[in-house]
Formats: C-alpha cells, sequence, structure tokens
C-alpha cells in the first residue's frame, strides 16, 4: 500500500514538471525567458521546454505589425495658433531581446516618442505649411522616431497624421478669406471678360469706320453704310441710357433715318463740287451786299 502511494505521488510529480515544462507558443509570436532573474533565451513559436521553478516567461511579443493611436494633443504652430493633432502609427519587434532590456513599457513610451517629435514638428510651421505639408511631416516624423526605436528592437513602418484641428474662429476666418479670393478672382475675370469684349467692338467699330472713310474718300458715297453707321450708334447710346442710373426713354422714328442719312449725302455731294454747305441767299443769283 505504502508503495503504491510512492507511486502515485512519483507520478502526479512527473506529471506536474512536465506540464510546467512545456509552452507551447502560437504562430506570430515569441516568449523571452528569464532564469533566476536574468535573461535565458527567446523562445520561438511551437512547444518548447522550460526549466520549472528556476525559468519564467518574463515577457511574450507579437511580431507582427501593430498599429498605435496617439492620443490626440494640443500643438503650438510658429504663428502662434493651438492646434489638435491626431496621429497613427504602425509598428512590429524585430529585436525581442532588445525590446526587453530597453524599454520597460513599450506601447506609451512609443506614444510618449511621438508626440514629442509631433509638437517640434508643428512647431516650426506655419498653420497653413501644416495642411499643406502633411506629408512631409509624415515622412519626417517616421525618419525621426525610426531613428530612436532602432535601439529598441522595433521598427516603425509608417506613421499617419490623422487629423489637424485649428480653433473654431480660425476655421471661420479661413472660410472668409477664401471667399473674399473667390470673389476677387471672380471680378478680376469679369472685368477682364469687359475689357476684352470692349477691345473686340471698338476694332470693328474702326474696322467698319475705316471702310466707311475709304468709300466717302474715293466718292462712293453708300447711303446703305451711313444709314447702319447711324443705326448702330442709335442703338449702342440707347442701350447705355437704359443702363444708366438716371436713364431716361429715348424715341427715334425709324423713317427718319434714310432722310438723315440724304442729307449727309448731299452735303457731302456739295463739298465734291467744291460748293459752300450753306449757299448765301440771294434773289437774282448775286451774293447780298
Amino acid at each position: 500500500m505504502g508503495a503504491l502511494m510512492l507511486l502515485l505521488i512519483v507520478i502526479v510529480l512527473v506529471a506536474f514538471y512536465v506540464t510546467r515544462s512545456i509552452k507551447q507558443i502560437e504562430q506570430g509570436n515569441v516568449v523571452v525567458v528569464e532564469r533566476l532573474g536574468r535573461y535565458s533565451r527567446t523562445l520561438q513559436p511551437g512547444l518548447n521546454l522550460m526549466i520549472p521553478f528556476f525559468e519564467r516567461i518574463a515577457v511574450e511579443y507579437s511580431m507582427r505589425e501593430q498599429p498605435l493611436d496617439v492620443q490626440p494633443q494640443q500643438c503650438l504652430t510658429a504663428d502662434g495658433i493651438s492646434v489638435m493633432v491626431d496621429a497613427i502609427i504602425f509598428w512590429r519587434i524585430i529585436d525581442p531581446y532588445r525590446a526587453y532590456i530597453s524599454v520597460q513599457e513599450l506601447r506609451p513610451s512609443l506614444g510618449s516618442l511621438v508626440q514629442a517629435f509631433l509638437r517640434s514638428e508643428i512647431g516650426e510651421m506655419d498653420l497653413k505649411e501644416t495642411f499643406a505639408s502633411r506629408a512631409e511631416i509624415n515622412r519626417k516624423l517616421l525618419k525621426e522616431v525610426d531613428s530612436v526605436t532602432e535601439g529598441w528592437g522595433v521598427k516603425v513602418t509608417r506613421v499617419e497624421i490623422q487629423e489637424i484641428k485649428p480653433p473654431q474662429q480660425t476655421l471661420d476666418a479661413m472660410a472668409r478669406e477664401v471667399e473674399a479670393r473667390s470673389l476677387r478672382e471672380a471680378t478680376e475675370t469679369e472685368a477682364k471678360g469687359n475689357a476684352e469684349a470692349t477691345r473686340t467692338e471698338a476694332k470693328a467699330n474702326a474696322e467698319a469706320m475705316n471702310m466707311i472713310a475709304n468709300e466717302l474718300s474715293r466718292g462712293n458715297y453708300s447711303a446703305a453704310a451711313l444709314q447702319f453707321l447711324i443705326a448702330q450708334n442709335y442703338l449702342k447710346t440707347s442701350g447705355d441710357l437704359s443702363q444708366s442710373p438716371n436713364a431716361k426713354v429715348l424715341f427715334m422714328d425709324p423713317n427718319s433715318l434714310p432722310g438723315a442719312v440724304q442729307g449727309i449725302l448731299s452735303m457731302l455731294e456739295g463739298g465734291k463740287r467744291g460748293e459752300p454747305n450753306d449757299s448765301p441767299d440771294s434773289s437774282n443769283g448775286k451774293p447780298n451786299a
């Protein structure tokens, strides 16, 4: 009976020893083992044996890439504007031994490091530069943070600024500035269009005047040309007056246009024959004394 009890005790102890000696590690993880308080080795995924009572698991790390959402923090830009900045980083452990002996709490240390570099980068830029240079800020942060975490056995693979949020009054002022700039550009565009239309109209009128002047200089007094010119000036003048704040309605009998043209032609014909425009009044063909 005593021997059987002793055998049972031995079996229980062996089972307990084996249970404490075998450690199963999942794929993608590693385990740092301490022996009597000092680093012993790093266990890889799969089944591993440990020495009970002498060795213990210090920490288990995931070797996969992991995200870390950095808490939003207040930063001051170079032009004195306070902004709230939110960022996220992606990182992974490349050396479990250095990560174990270099940093006590890895994730909080990474977050504090990113916040410190983020405040430094934002402080060197004006507010408008922070919006326009977000990709450049990400690149600089990645380089600076990774240069420090390399000594921790950690590789930072990506840094992304999620949001840069100025105070509401600053956003309102920026919106008013954008609206004013858009209105100014629209006004300048309209002014350029009006100037171009005026130049085109002036050029067309000049060409028409030149054509009519050439005809008149050759004695080709075209009634149709003169009638067109008078009608054109009448319509333009009427349009300009209608747009004036003190506009008045003017009426002109269209039937008077041929008479006006005929009068101008008569004057031109008289000038061509060398006759004065205003002949002296005589009753007997002789000038008055």
